[in-house]
């Protein structure tokens, strides 16, 4: 997630896909941004704000969950025709997370693969299969299907939500569900639906692994 934030803050094309566009504004603190808004109506219906300063095409913030997740890119300066943020500010879940200053931004006369290898005490990330939070998936989905509500259900008045445990491919398909709790009527037609979405695949040092995450699909 910290390498999209600082990376690829932008989604590629793919990502789009059910999503519509929509321009205006907004404001933090005393600064006005111009902003473009992806919404996509889904089940939990997913937003995400990319707001840009007004004189150039630079990336000030960006937000999605209902703005419990955020990026704040302050301090501009351009580097071998870029801009890059030397402070950054990441929150999720509404607190902050990471704080990040860039002190010094040079070019390398000549590299070496032992540049870049990681410090003997670095924890090595699995990438086998990891777990994400609710509000760090809700970012991630191209498709989701609506469950369709079963005949005998709605003949007799049956409704709630059921909580399931879904495994997400190293594809973006969703390889598993397990029902955590809900009512018999209404968990097949659940599973059923939530077996058609797609993510857009979580990357761990640059390679997608298995995840799985908790969901509620309410009926």
């Amino acid at each position: 997630m910290l390498r999209d934030d600082l990376i690829e803050p932008l989604p590629v094309a793919l990502d789009l896909h059910g999503f519509r566009l929509q321009n205006n504004r907004r404001s933090l603190g005393t600064v006005e941004f111009r902003c473009v808004t992806l919404s996509a109506d889904w089940i939990f219906p997913a937003t995400n704000n990319y707001c840009f300063q007004e004189d150039q095409p630079i990336l000030r913030f960006t937000s999605s969950v209902g703005d419990r997740n955020g990026v704040v890119y302050n301090q501009i300066v351009t580097f071998q025709g870029r801009f890059v943020a030397r402070d950054i500010r990441v929150t999720n879940g509404g607190k902050p997370r990471l704080v990040i200053h860039v002190e010094t931004i040079e070019g390398l006369s000549t590299t070496e693969k032992s540049d870049f290898a990681p410090p003997a005490d670095a924890v090595h990330i699995s990438g086998d299969r990891i777990k994400l939070s609710e509000d760090s998936a809700k970012a991630r989905p191209l498709r989701q299907v609506m469950p369709h509500y079963p005949m005998s259900a709605k003949a007799n008045q049956i409704e709630g939500t059921v909580s399931l445990q879904i495994a997400i491919g190293k594809d973006g398909h969703v390889s598993d569900a397990q029902v955590v709790s809900g009512d018999n009527e209404l968990r097949k037609a659940a599973i059923e639906a939530v077996r058609g979405w797609e993510y857009r695949p979580f990357l761990v040092g640059g390679e997608p692994p298995k995840w799985k995450r908790p969901y509620q699909n309410g009926i």
